[in-house]
């Protein structure tokens, strides 16, 4: 894939450049190999933000996977604009055959043999294991990687798909069941893109939030590299992109060095700290009005609202002390607060509160003239809503 084939990626970046494409493609976190004992080399994650966790991946991730298919694309005799017609069919879910009609850059004829086996290639990057279709336009799509890693995204009603970055999730918010098996592993750019490939072949797609399986703190190379081919070739505008994060300083500075600055979706949860730190047990500890600051600050230099993320846990985080500090570092910020009441979660200690005090919270909000919404999550009959994601195949 595009992130690990280091030379391969070397190549793409390269050829893109020449077209003005991506200019600042970058790699992803430096990875170090650590044995482990049964095992064979894995690599280990070491991200330069305070906070984060060394990840491990639990099933083969260290297999050096095979060249990306867009690396023999440039092998073929292709140019940069071939591969970014490539690039775009693909990404768009038309098909290499899209770009072999392209009249103006006529693709090599080694090229033009090629793309049935290159189509194989791109098709086998997420194989689809189940599909579990809800109300109100959902669907919970489940993906299967070549590393054998199992990883679910969503089908949301308006037009819009969420995603994941990881199989599994090292931050291990307690409110979630997606972190209650842990970390698996982390997606490439390619496996990040394909479920859009995959939504878009089955609907139109405007909007892709990346709020599924996994932190992409923790993956941040790969969400970048994912972000640029899909507000490039990919035909997104920037802000219907958006990434949701416990966040970091780190997070917000690379985000703003880069050519596509998606909106962000803050997970907050809690105004006090220790609160917030025992519900998201391995977020990054940093003062919350310096992590507000630092998230109001990327929205005011993008010119996106920040989401400020709040899901309601009756007698947890739902009182009006809670909503009373909330609004008063919110006033006069480019913010939409969501709130969403906890969905159902087997064995999970939480509930969402009763619906009188859900209003309660809008109103409070409301009243200091805090932009907020009191969100109703779709899929929640089909385990496909926010907090529900597992890695299964089962329902």
């Amino acid at each position: 894939m595009l992130r690990n084939d280091s030379k391969g990626f070397a190549k793409v970046s390269q050829a893109l450049s020449r077209i003005g494409m991506m200019s600042n493609f970058s790699p992803a976190p430096r990875f170090s190999s650590q044995r482990r004992e049964g095992s064979s080399l894995l690599p280990t994650c070491t991200m330069d933000t305070p906070g984060t966790r060394e990840l491990r991946p639990r099933f083969g991730a260290g297999d050096r996977p095979p060249s990306s298919p867009f690396t023999r694309i440039l092998e073929l005799g292709a140019g940069p604009r071939h591969l970014e017609l490539c690039l775009r069919a693909w990404l768009r879910g038309e098909g290499l055959g899209q770009a072999a009609a392209h009249r103006a850059y006529p693709l090599p004829a080694a090229l033009r043999r090629a793309l049935p086996g290159l189509e194989r290639d791109l098709a086998s990057i997420l194989r689809l294991r189940r599909e579990v279709p809800g109300t109100r336009g959902t669907a919970r799509l489940v993906f299967e990687t070549r590393r054998g890693g199992i990883l679910e995204s969503v089908l949301l009603p308006r037009e819009a798909v969420c995603v994941s970055v990881q199989a599994g999730c090292a931050v291990g918010c307690l409110f979630c069941k997606t972190g209650e098996d842990g970390f698996e592993a982390s997606l490439d750019a390619l496996e990040i893109c394909a479920q859009v490939v995959h939504a878009r072949r089955r609907r139109r797609v405007r909007r892709v939030v990346m709020m599924g399986m996994g932190e992409p703190l923790h993956n941040l190379g790969a969400v970048l590299e994912a972000l640029r081919l899909l507000g490039g070739p990919g035909g997104f505008p920037h802000k219907q992109l958006t990434v949701s994060t416990v966040g970091s300083p780190a997070l917000f500075d690379r985000c703003l060095r880069e050519p596509v600055r998606p909106s962000i979706a803050l997970s907050l949860h809690s105004t006090y700290e220790e609160k917030r730190a025992f519900l998201l047990p391995h977020a990054p500890r940093i003062p919350i009005p310096e992590l507000l600051d630092r998230a109001f600050d990327y929205a005011r230099r993008t010119g996106w609202p920040l989401q400020c993320q709040w899901t309601l846990l009756a007698g947890w985080n739902d009182g009006p002390d809670e909503m009373a500090r909330l609004a008063a570092h919110c006033e006069g910020e480019k913010v939409c607060v969501n709130l969403i009441p906890q969905n159902p979660a087997e064995g999970l200690p939480f509930e969402a509160p009763p619906e009188g005090r859900a209003l309660e919270c809008l109103e409070i909000l409301r009243r200091r003239g805090v932009f907020t919404t009191l969100r109703r999550s779709a899929g929640t009959e089909v385990s496909a809503a926010c907090g529900q994601l597992r890695a299964r195949l089962r329902p």
